[in-house]
């Protein structure tokens, strides 16, 4: 998973310490695992579904399978109405020219690998590399005494822990079943080798993570550790639709990307104080339509369910009509005006829009699954023991068109 764009940086340069105190956590002035997470368990449930690989699945066609991953994954955490009003700090590992770098997006903070046993806490998302293959997996518990983090995945086996570099059989890892889910355990010394980013957990609020990381980095301020969440939706352009050279566009010198993002987000503010009962500013439609066309799409599926969440309808159905205008057919915009025109009462659009949408869905899930008729695809659609994101996907697709708010 990766998260990110913050214009905000600070590389705290201790590498000259790291081989003679390797993840020493003791002099720590906090631990941000002390902090008391939310809805831990929700999380934990979630990264520990012992779902199987659809590769085992005879029924399910993977070629079929063809959501984008990074953007698949975004649009189903919006779907899952996981909204940007939370923080997800991130923070990334080592400095240029270290071995624990990564090239990776601009993001909130850069630290030196030494001061990462401080910020890990339960619920996070670790991002680790074995030099072969990269995988994203949540910490479970962390140990500090024995100086092992344990991670919960209901795929270490399959996508990471059997790699040809795997890091459960070169770097002292061990897996582990328990109750019917996965765990594998790494000691903190692997972890300085393998670790790149840390996406501090949504389960922690606003002010839980800013107070947790100002006593761990007490020099930077707490205004640091916010951002807006989702690099892709943030500030993602799709640079295929984009004419101009694409060397304008370079992050810390783009006034144009620069000037996007501020007006994203002040849409964004505005809708917020909306939902606290303030009016919409009388442009608010105009400049919501005038995002041009390159932005991308998870940033506009972004803008456009915020609308319906805020009680706008029109402006929402504008919006997402707007896009495919540009962009050509999207069935994920086309529900969010189903959504609006049901708000709106507009019958005659919600049966237009409702057949036109089961046509695309129904479509999608016979190229997914090797099924014979549409009721045994629906019915291997309902099989949660082989789960990835475009099957959850195309479920709260269904979901939405069949189940009305």
């Amino acid at each position: 998973m990766r998260y990110g764009p913050s214009r905000f940086s600070c590389i705290t340069s201790l590498a000259g310490l790291l081989l003679l105190f390797p993840a020493a956590a003791a002099e720590c002035p906090a631990y941000r695992a002390d902090v008391a997470p939310v809805q831990l368990d929700r999380l934990l449930d979630m990264a520990g579904a012992p779902y199987g690989s659809p590769n085992d699945d005879p029924n399910i066609n993977n070629a079929g399978m063809n959501e984008e991953e990074v953007a698949s994954n975004t649009r189903l955490r919006l779907w899952l109405r996981e909204r940007s009003a939370v923080s997800m700090p991130e923070v990334r590992f080592g400095a240029e020219n270290e071995p624990t770098r990564l090239e990776l997006p601009d993001a909130v903070l850069v630290t030196s690998i030494d001061r990462w046993p401080c910020l890990l806490a339960p619920g996070d998302q670790a991002y680790l590399s074995d030099g072969v293959t990269d995988h994203s997996a949540m910490v479970y518990s962390i140990d500090r005494t024995g100086q092992t983090v344990t991670f919960i995945d209901a795929r270490a086996r399959e996508v990471f822990l059997l790699s040809a570099n795997a890091l459960f059989d070169d770097y002292g890892g061990v897996a582990f079943e328990r109750d019917g889910r996965s765990f594998f355990a790494v000691p903190f010394t692997t972890l300085d080798k393998t670790l790149k980013q840390l996406v501090l957990a949504s389960n922690y609020d606003l002010e839980q993570s800013r107070s947790a990381l100002a006593a761990v980095l007490p020099e930077l301020s707490p205004l640091a550790f916010t951002y807006w969440r989702d690099q892709d939706v943030f500030a993602t352009i799709d640079y295929d639709r984009f004419e101009p050279p694409l060397d304008i566009l370079t992050p810390r010198t783009s006034e144009l990307l620069q000037q996007l993002v501020v007006n994203y987000l002040f849409l964004q503010g505005d809708l917020s104080q909306h939902r606290q009962g303030q009016v919409l500013p009388d442009d608010f439609a105009t400049l919501a339509l005038e995002l041009p066309d390159y932005v991308s799409a998870n940033m506009s599926f972004r803008l456009a369910l915020d609308l319906i969440d805020a009680g706008e309808p029109e402006i929402a159905a504008a919006l997402a009509s707007n896009y495919q205008q540009h962009r050509g057919p999207d069935v994920d915009f086309a529900l969010i005006e189903l959504m609006a025109a049901r708000l709106l009462g507009d019958e005659a659009s919600v049966s237009a829009l409702t057949a036109t949408i089961r046509a695309e869905l129904d479509t999608r899930l016979s190229r997914m699954y090797r099924g014979t008729t549409s009721e045994q695809n629906r019915a291997l659609l309902q099989n949660r023991i082989y789960e990835n994101t475009t099957i959850f996907l195309m479920r709260q697709r269904y979901e939405v068109l069949e189940s009305p708010p």
